[in-house]
């Protein structure tokens, strides 16, 4: 990426390009009702939109005790990417608010020639 957040799906961005805009705007969104959040449901694939949406229901399930770490987090670190065929999947650990360490894979699919996220699957925690 280009240093701008972007702020919905371009031919031109990776899927590493997606999941840090999603980030982006999680990490601005402590509350999951604003731009931020409007960012990351813009990179949300059609399936993904079908099934959380509509918007406001996507920032409750972003409240939830499973992902409300990624809100207003300190930092982030990506792992892999592992992408074949109109398919990617790339690791990411987050550091939350409250210095928690939390693993997350994201999982992005081909649609019209951009990169949407399919899906934000939760490690299981480590003691």
């Amino acid at each position: 990426m280009d240093g701008r957040p972007h702020v919905g799906p371009a031919p031109e961005l990776s899927p590493t390009d997606v999941v840090v805009a999603q980030l982006s705007g999680l990490q601005r969104e402590p509350a999951a009702s604003g731009e931020g959040l409007a960012q990351c449901w813009a990179f949300a694939s059609p399936g993904n939109r079908e099934a959380t949406g509509p918007l406001e229901r996507f920032g409750e399930l972003l409240r939830n005790p499973v992902y409300r770490g990624l809100l207003g987090h300190r930092a982030t670190q990506l792992g892999p990417l592992d992408q074949s065929a109109g398919q990617a999947r790339q690791e990411v650990l987050v550091m939350t608010d409250d210095d928690e360490t939390l693993g997350f894979t994201w999982v992005l699919g081909q649609y019209d020639g951009c990169w949407m996220t399919d899906g934000v699957l939760r490690h299981p925690d480590t003691p």
